[in-house]
């Protein structure tokens, strides 16, 4: 049975890549462009739907966190992740160097934040050949990404688009799993 946290996470899926289709649809030069997901974040025309799907998909990144109990730090994780889309969102890096330089460094963190989470599921929390795999395509994703980051011709929205994927059907293959129960608090308080 599917957990609320799982339909939680999956909404925000849902929300990230229907915001960023939109962008597509609006300036689809920019699956040419090799600038990532980031070239919707600095035109006029798109980068509302950027924004939109970006902050969106933080909320719905912190919504499941708080609604799951256990590990603690996969909860801590999406919570980082969320700050990271909040942070990527709010730095277009064509605005300067400051900008560029702030906003390479966020989504260099994002990345690394979702590899580390994914393989902790992928090696010691949900060690099935599926997860694995799908890390291995995370991992390889990850680095092509990298590579097209230094370059100016590629796919790096593409590498992107394949990274989030991985990491996303990871989160969405081990939520059935984990503990989502709400515990009671317990009352400490002197009146």
């Amino acid at each position: 049975m599917r957990s609320k946290t799982w339909h939680i996470f999956l909404y925000g899926q849902i929300w990230l890549y229907a915001w960023l289709i939109i962008a597509i649809l609006l300036r689809p030069s920019g699956l040419i462009a090799n600038s990532g997901v980031s070239f919707y974040g600095i035109y006029l025309s798109t980068v509302i739907p950027y924004s939109i799907a970006l902050l969106g998909a933080a909320y719905w990144n912190w919504h499941c966190a708080d609604e799951l109990t256990e590990p603690v730090w996969l909860s801590q994780s999406l919570r980082l992740i969320s700050l990271c889309l909040i942070g990527i969102s709010l730095t277009p890096y064509s605005l300067g160097l400051i900008f560029d330089d702030a906003h390479t460094t966020i989504g260099a963190l994002l990345f690394i934040v979702q590899l580390v989470t994914s393989a902790r599921i992928a090696f010691l929390l949900h060690r099935r050949l599926i997860t694995v795999l799908l890390w291995f395509i995370e991992l390889t994703a990850g680095i092509v990404s990298a590579i097209y980051v230094l370059s100016d011709h590629g796919y790096l929205l593409q590498s992107q688009v394949v990274f989030q994927l991985a990491f996303a059907s990871i989160i969405l293959l081990v939520l059935p799993y984990l503990d989502h129960t709400k515990k009671p608090s317990q009352d400490r308080s002197l009146i």
